[in-house]
């Protein structure tokens, strides 16, 4: 995990960085430091960050500034702003921020933010092979919209079309939930993730595709999709 943490004020700046480290606390995790956004963007552009943390009032160009930049040649990034001001907060979540922290940062805050952030993470990064009728593939796990099942048959319908396997809806969903999958219906798993809304009897998609809710699973279902929300957002 690369981590990057930005900032202006040395003082500030390395109090961020000490209770980063406490969290990333082994050789596997990189926690970078810079003092203004413009080497923050080179070094970025090198090597991808996976979270960085930005202080919004700095010098020639402000954290939204740099934020913004980044979103825009980088979608996958986790931003988190921190700030004394408050009400940057509006243009922050412009740059598809996952969170934004008030200074002076409460560290149980920092620590579950980040936590937060690393689950994302990991959901994003995740994936599985399938032999389908389009060959041997490996697919990112927050590609998949949903899987439905006929006969002996699995369809994961993804971004990048569908991929037929023969398995079972069992198999599939004890691959899948800890990754933010559940099961709607006796037919079908779908990614929480792309769940844009959920009403009586089916499950709205980012695509807009509506999977079907049974009667028994609604509230299971529902309350799965709470619970998800509050562990990544």
């Amino acid at each position: 995990m690369r981590i990057a943490i930005c900032d202006d004020k040395a003082e500030e700046r390395a109090l961020i960085v000490k209770m980063t480290k406490k969290i990333f606390d082994d050789e596997k995790n990189t926690v970078a430091e810079f003092d203004n956004g413009t080497d923050l963007i080179n070094d970025h552009n090198l090597e991808r960050f996976n979270i960085i943390l930005l202080d919004v009032d700095m010098p020639e160009r402000t954290g939204i500034e740099v934020g913004k930049y980044l979103r825009a040649n980088d979608a996958n990034t986790i931003l988190i702003f921190i700030t004394s001001f408050p009400q940057y907060a509006i243009e922050a979540y412009d740059c598809d921020a996952f969170h934004y922290l008030l200074k002076p940062i409460n560290s149980e805050k920092f620590e579950q933010v980040l936590q937060k952030a690393v689950q994302k993470i990991t959901i994003m990064t995740s994936k599985v092979v399938l032999n389908s009728q389009r060959g041997v593939c490996v697919i990112q796990v927050n590609d998949i919209y949903y899987i439905d099942s006929l006969r002996h048959n699995l369809t994961y319908h993804t971004t990048d079309g569908d991929f037929i396997v023969r398995d079972s809806l069992s198999n599939a969903l004890g691959q899948l939930s800890a990754h933010g999958f559940c099961q709607t219906h006796q037919g079908n798993i779908v990614n929480l993730g792309k769940i844009q809304k959920i009403s009586q009897g089916e499950a709205v998609l980012s695509n807009g595709t509506k999977v079907p809710i049974s009667v028994r699973k609604q509230k299971e279902v529902e309350q799965t999709f709470i619970n998800f929300l509050e562990r990544t957002l």
